[in-house]
């Protein structure tokens, strides 16, 4: 499953690789969330379409923090695809009942769209349970960018993909984590 997040890239690779990666046909499903506060619509993050008319993104990017004050939400999938969200009602926007804004902790949520899109969802990995140390990842997604030695230094309205491998398989299973460990020894901790 594409992931919402930001691309922080490594030093050695140049920023158009991670450009090409993230904009391959097979991540269409990674929209673009983009919210009006009353002055035009703005980037805010990243959401994965998962079913003809569901998405999962950060529930930080659909807290009522986010959307204090916002008079429109929609989803941009690029090439006219964009849905507007009516966040107003309730069981559209669903965030992770165990969501701490402080730890950003179970940052998920799930939202209904008003209609079906035109849109092949995200394939979703079944069982999380089979994957293994070293099995390669990859996330798509907008928000912030920069490289290993500037960090997270701007946010970016450009879709991203990068890769790494698994490095830690925690809860039985259930979580899974990359970090910015040797390329070739997943093992490695930096």
């Amino acid at each position: 499953v594409p992931c919402a997040v930001g691309a922080v890239r490594r030093d050695d690779t140049s920023d158009s690789a991670y450009l090409n990666l993230g904009n391959k046909g097979q991540f269409r499903s990674v929209g673009r969330v983009e919210v009006n506060y009353g002055d035009g619509y703005q980037a805010i993050g990243t959401a994965t379409l998962i079913g003809p008319n569901r998405i999962v993104s950060a529930a930080h990017v659909f807290s009522a923090d986010a959307l204090a004050g916002a008079v429109g939400v929609r989803i941009n999938f690029g090439r006219g695809r964009v849905s507007t969200i009516d966040f107003e009602t309730p069981g559209v926007v669903n965030i992770n009942p165990r969501y701490n804004p402080n730890t950003l902790r179970n940052d998920v949520s799930v939202v209904f769209l008003p209609r079906r899109m035109n849109l092949a969802p995200a394939l979703l990995y079944g069982n999380p349970r089979r994957v293994s140390l070293g099995t390669p990842i990859t996330f798509v997604g907008y928000g912030d960018t920069g490289t290993g030695f500037t960090g997270s230094s701007q946010f970016s309205i450009l879709k991203r993909g990068g890769q790494h491998a698994l490095d830690t398989n925690l809860l039985g299973g259930a979580d899974l984590e990359v970090d910015f460990g040797h390329p070739r020894n997943p093992s490695a901790r930096s």
